[in-house]
């Protein structure tokens, strides 16, 4: 599920829900979208270790 910011109200986060359970395709393109911009999984703990060391 995408990050939702601003000020938004319940009937719009309802709506929002509901498009993404009707429509899984955009979804799946959102979590593709998020794992192409965030990099391989475990950066973010390999980059913790690094500044640990």
């Amino acid at each position: 599920m995408p990050e939702l910011v601003g000020k938004l109200h319940l009937p719009q986060i309802g709506e929002i829900v509901l498009d993404y359970l009707q429509n899984p395709e955009k979804l799946r393109c959102i979590q593709e979208q998020m794992k192409n911009v965030s990099g391989k999984a475990g950066t973010d703990q390999k980059i913790t270790n690094l500044a640990m060391e």
